[in-house]
């Protein structure tokens, strides 16, 4: 009852009725959904293969040396607040989530030497028990995060003072915790990654990070008291969020996250047209007319990932349209 189901034409030309959890979580995608040329390369710079699940992000380098520079960093909790500083000074819980992630999602990649792999897990291992299982904080009942500990002055105006929440850091967590179990086995790493969820879906009048816009729900990168104030919506924290859900779900078997992601991914694409310039260009937020040039090949990336997961083309239009503003030597480096 209430279950979703999509209609499918299979290859035979048979058609049916599968559970839309199905599409989204276990089928392959149509390759033309990615927008890029070369698609070999940009499949490479943006997603990773773990044991046949594909898992997504918005760059995932071939840099060995930022990969060895992330496991020594990640290895010594001492130099965290040097390595991973926020502007005053204090450890930036998403800048140190995310370093997390990605050291993972590096070391998966072919080619990397099986010691310098389990050295990343090693790595991340000691990342989570000296700051995410100590460093949480329980916001509300039933509700954790991780705090900023900095003032905070968004472009609208409006501060935010410590400790202050983010769901971007709760996502990041989640699919570093997922990934991380799935490479060790251990269950502390899969239980943190479900307890990080609890924040992120959680409306922010109830302590969470949750926000409405016209019955969509979307995860508010900058989490503050609204309404009467409005929301800053940041396009990439928003797709960030909802695609590190979606790879913890596919690590995890979670049928739940899956269909949290799918709720952020249904939600954004409806957003895209208020997000789109008459040019084609893709705003980065609601605060800034242009997006910063280092920013536009990760958000086209992050685009069409969303066209794969969910197997929407309103995602590869708004990439396709918005392939001309990738910067040249972004192009080179990644694959446009």
């Amino acid at each position: 009852m209430g279950t979703l189901f999509a209609k499918v034409r299979l290859p035979d030309q048979k058609t049916g009725f599968v559970l839309l959890e199905t599409v989204i979580g276990e089928m392959d995608s149509n390759p033309d959904l990615i927008v890029a040329k070369d698609r070999d390369l940009f499949t490479r710079n943006s997603s990773v293969d773990y044991e046949g699940i594909r898992l997504y992000e918005q760059t995932v380098t071939d840099d060995r040396t930022a990969l060895q520079r992330e496991i020594k960093n990640l290895s010594e909790p001492t130099t965290y607040a040097q390595n991973f500083s926020a502007p005053n000074g204090t450890i930036h819980p998403l800048l140190i989530a995310s370093s997390a992630r990605t050291m993972l999602f590096s070391a998966l990649k072919q080619g990397i030497d099986p010691k310098v792999r389990q050295a990343a897990i090693d790595s991340a291992e000691i990342f989570f028990h000296s700051y995410v299982f100590k460093e949480k904080i329980e916001v509300k009942p039933g509700l954790i995060s991780w705090p900023y500990k900095m003032d905070w002055t968004t472009n609208w105006g409006i501060k935010l003072s410590p400790p202050w929440y983010s769901p971007y850091c709760n996502s990041q967590i989640v699919e570093a915790g997922a990934l991380l179990h799935r490479l060790t086995g251990k269950p502390e790493y899969a239980a943190i990654a479900h307890d990080a969820m609890a924040f992120i879906t959680t409306p922010i009048d109830k302590g969470g990070a949750e926000y409405d816009i016209g019955g969509f729900k979307l995860p508010a990168e900058y989490v503050y008291a609204t309404p009467p104030l409005p929301n800053i919506r940041v396009l990439d924290g928003e797709f960030a969020v909802a695609i590190a859900i979606y790879n913890g779900a596919r690590l995890l078997g979670d049928s739940s996250m899956l269909q949290t992601s799918f709720k952020y991914f249904a939600s954004l694409a409806m957003q895209m047209e208020a997000y789109t310039s008459p040019d084609g260009d893709l705003q980065f937020s609601q605060y800034i007319e242009k997006m910063p040039d280092g920013y536009r090949w990760p958000m086209w990336a992050l685009v069409q990932n969303a066209s794969l997961i969910t197997k929407d083309r309103r995602f590869s239009d708004v990439a396709r349209r918005l392939t001309k503003f990738i910067p040249e030597a972004s192009c080179k480096s990644y694959g446009c």
